[in-house]
Order: structure tokens, then C-alpha cells, then sequence
């Protein structure tokens, strides 16, 4: 009898407190600490390291970033112009309401 209770009693005791470790896990914080960097981080790292975008890379880089940010905004806003005057993005009109088409014959 007594071989059979002491699992019973082992998994009575550490099953909660391997519950509650498991809890305090949430996402990429654990331990009460994010452990994913922040660009900040990555770049001091880097730059630490000697393996961090040269000066040009790294204006090379905005620039491409800028430019693609431009077209989207371009896009949206050609996107906009092409919907029926007076709605939103998404063609909801003032008010909220939904035009809706009727089915097709």
C-alpha cells in the first residue's frame, strides 16, 4: 500500500507547483523577463559585436523603407478614390450602414 500512495502523494505536490511555473510563463516573458529583444537591443548588439549594417547599409535600408511606406500610402489612397463617395475603406457609410448589393438574377 505504501508504494502506491507515495505517487499519488508526489503527484498531489508537484503537480500545482509545476502548474503555477508553467503560469508564469506568458507569451515571450518568463521568469518576469521579455526575452525577445527589441530593435534597440539588436542594433547594440550588433554594434558591440562588429556585425551590425555599415552607415550606407543602414540609410540604404530606411530609404527602401521609406520608399515602400510612400507606395502604400499611394495605394491606399488610389484605393480610396475608387470606392462610391461618402464611405469609409472598407464601404461602410456614414452612420454604419452596409450597402448591399442585391443577388445576382
Amino acid at each position: 500500500m505504501t508504494r502506491s500512495f507515495l505517487p499519488v502523494l508526489l503527484g498531489a505536490v508537484l503537480l500545482p507547483a509545476l502548474a503555477q511555473a508553467q503560469a508564469l510563463r506568458e507569451g515571450n516573458i518568463w521568469d518576469f523577463k521579455d526575452h525577445q529583444p527589441t530593435a534597440g537591443e539588436v542594433q547594440s548588439q550588433e554594434k558591440s559585436a562588429g556585425v551590425g549594417p555599415s552607415q550606407g547599409q543602414a540609410r540604404h535600408q530606411q530609404d527602401e523603407l521609406d520608399v515602400e511606406g510612400r507606395q502604400l500610402l499611394e495605394r491606399a489612397a488610389r484605393g480610396r478614390q475608387a470606392l462610391p463617395g461618402n464611405t469609409d475603406i472598407y464601404g461602410v457609410q456614414p452612420g454604419g450602414v452596409v450597402p448591399i448589393s442585391p443577388a445576382p438574377p
